[in-house]
């Protein structure tokens, strides 16, 4: 695994890391978020209060582009290229090509089999 430069994992709620993956510089996973429009204090240290939670799962091999947020609940699929930038706030499947704010897949990695 490879986590750049400034890329933070905030994991109160679980983060499951495949083998591989590359965390690029500045790109951050939450999995927690803050309720703004609450009567009482929140913020991801005070479970009871948080706006929306749970784990984050990257698959084997993916990469997690510069600057991109992965916001709670999400699972991105094995083999997955999430562009620099972008918004993760749904799932993502297995070798698929993906960015924007919120993140849409924008097409398939079609990757070739070694040579035996």
């Amino acid at each position: 695994m490879h986590i750049g430069v400034s890329a933070c994992i905030f994991g109160g709620f679980g983060v499951k890391v495949g083998s591989g993956v590359s965390i690029s510089p500045g790109a951050k996973l939450f999995t927690a978020t803050e309720d703004m429009k609450a009567e009482f204090p929140s913020n991801p240290q005070l479970k009871s209060r948080c706006f929306q939670s749970g784990n984050i799962e990257i698959g084997d091999f993916s990469v997690i582009g510069a600057n991109s947020v992965v916001l709670p609940n999400v699972k991105i699929g094995s083999r997955a290229q999430i562009g620099c930038l972008s918004l993760v706030n749904k799932p993502v499947a297995d070798d698929a090509i993906a960015a924007g704010v919120p993140v849409k897949q924008l097409g398939t990695r079609k990757l070739k089999q070694e040579a035996a």
